[in-house]
């Protein structure tokens, strides 16, 4: 089956850009700056297309290693992982990293017609979204499409509602339960300090 012209050109602007690499003509940061030339415009900007043609010449070099040429195989995957990474950085998943600063998002229609106070917001992979909840005070929630929120994302979540001064509670899924229902999914809520410590408090 042929394969569809503008894949073709993505591919083809790939090998060559490689084919410099692997021969030993190009640093891997003018590597790198190519990557995002060949992205920007002999993929047309697509990720999904440029993922789609790594993949392909990632088996093109297996192939070639197993019948006998391991050695430029070897490099041709080393480079595809170069420009791999630099398309598309792979997300630091330790708690100590870095928590991307919140940006807010477009609210859904329908939400917003619901919960004319809601907030949504982007923090790397991490959607969270904030309702008011009257007297209850805020109610947010925070998602992830591979993993559960880290405890970092969830005070990044809390300082949205401008009330990062207060306490607020985790309510803790069942994990099973959570990944079957909706996914990776944590509720945080303000909470109802009455009788208790003092609002804020963290001793």
């Amino acid at each position: 089956m042929r394969a569809p012209e503008a894949f073709a050109y993505a591919y083809s602007g790939l090998e060559v850009i490689l084919a410099d690499f692997v021969a030993g003509g190009m640093p891997e940061a003018d590597l790198r700056r190519e990557a995002a030339r060949w992205m920007r415009e002999d993929a047309r900007g697509s990720l999904a297309m440029c993922k789609a043609a790594i993949f392909a010449m990632r088996h093109e070099a297996a192939a070639g290693g197993l019948s006998g040429d391991a050695e430029a195989a070897g490099a041709t995957v080393r480079a595809l992982g170069v420009v791999e990474r630099t398309l598309d950085p792979p997300e630091d998943h330790s708690p100590t990293a870095s928590v991307i600063s919140p940006t807010p998002a477009r609210v859904p229609e329908a939400l917003r017609k619901r919960a004319p106070d809601a907030r949504v917001f982007r923090m790397g992979k991490a959607q969270i979204l904030a309702e008011p909840d009257g007297a209850a005070g805020w109610h947010v929630s925070v998602s992830h499409p591979e993993r559960f929120p880290y405890v970092e994302e969830l005070m990044a979540a809390r300082d949205v509602t401008g009330e990062g001064d207060k306490t607020f509670a985790a309510l803790l899924p069942v994990t099973s339960a959570a990944i079957k229902s909706g996914g990776f999914l944590v509720h945080i809520v303000q909470a109802n300090t009455g009788g208790g410590r003092p609002e804020g408090s963290s001793g």
